[in-house]
């Protein structure tokens, strides 16, 4: 099997506004829970994990909502902001599973307040 198997978008919209939220749904199908991870990089990405933003998402059966604060993106890398006019690419994964899973994502987009 696959180490990081997972699901993204390669150069989604390109400039994302601090003051909104990067929503998706989920529906997971196959498991009572699910543990992934949520990555965005942008342009100046260097490969390092410290150098973009990524965050733990448990999910749980059935249809939930993920929203995630454009702010806590940007404030994502350890040495510097995410550069949200040159958002790169996002990506959910999970990491080394044991077993296969069945999700659906979809609705993803940018809410502002």
């Amino acid at each position: 099997g696959q180490q990081y198997p997972g699901w993204g978008m390669k150069e989604p919209y390109p400039s994302w506004p601090v003051d909104a939220d990067l929503v998706f749904d989920v529906l997971l199908s196959s498991h009572d829970q699910l543990q992934l991870v949520l990555r965005v990089h942008d342009a100046q990405h260097n490969y390092n994990h410290f150098d973009r933003f990524n965050c733990t998402l448990n999910l749980v059966r059935g249809f939930q909502q993920v929203r995630i604060p454009v702010r806590a993106i940007r404030d994502g890398p350890r040495s510097r902001k995410l550069d949200l006019t040159r958002v790169k690419n996002f990506k959910l994964f999970a990491v080394a599973p044991t077993t296969p899973a069945e999700l659906t994502i979809g609705n993803v987009r940018l809410e502002e307040d």
